[in-house]
């Protein structure tokens, strides 16, 4: 590789950064990479502009993962989810926040009907076996007071 293109594809090089970082986040990219984040993109036009960095998912993140995963697939539901990290910063007040996202699939619609048909027939039982019980109880009163009244 020639010195010239090496310059036009190295990271480290002063040249890419000119070339492939747009002027108002340059200076952010380059400080973030000096210091060991590896940014994947970025884009200054957008409104709001944004760097992609690169992140290994650790501590709450990777149990949050793994709660997620287990539940869909002991559901036997498509492992289908993204997690969306976020960490506001408005006049100089830090807001974390994870965001789980689930697409809005057949098997999940399924799935929760199914909960739902569930949930409705054994709340129906109860209130049957509790109407019948309350039955039983006032024709076992009455014969009660049937009895003590001969």
């Amino acid at each position: 590789m020639t010195p010239m293109k090496k310059k036009l594809t190295d990271p480290n090089s002063a040249v890419w950064y000119e070339r492939a970082i747009e002027k108002p986040l340059r200076e952010l990219v380059h400080h973030l990479r000096d210091n060991g984040i590896n940014t994947e993109c970025s884009c200054a036009h957008d409104t709001p502009m944004y760097i992609q960095c690169f992140y290994a998912p650790d501590g709450e993140i990777r149990e949050i993962h793994q709660l997620v995963w287990t539940f869909l697939s002991e559901r036997k539901l498509p492992i289908n989810f993204s997690i969306e990290l976020s960490h506001d910063v408005r006049n100089g007040h830090s807001y974390s926040s994870v965001r789980i996202l689930i697409p809005n699939s057949n098997s999940h619609l399924e799935y929760w009907k199914k909960m739902r048909k569930y949930h409705q027939e054994r709340v129906d039982q109860l209130t049957h076996d509790i109407e019948k019980e309350e039955t039983s109880s006032k024709s076992t009163r009455s014969s009660s007071r049937q009895s003590a009244l001969r």
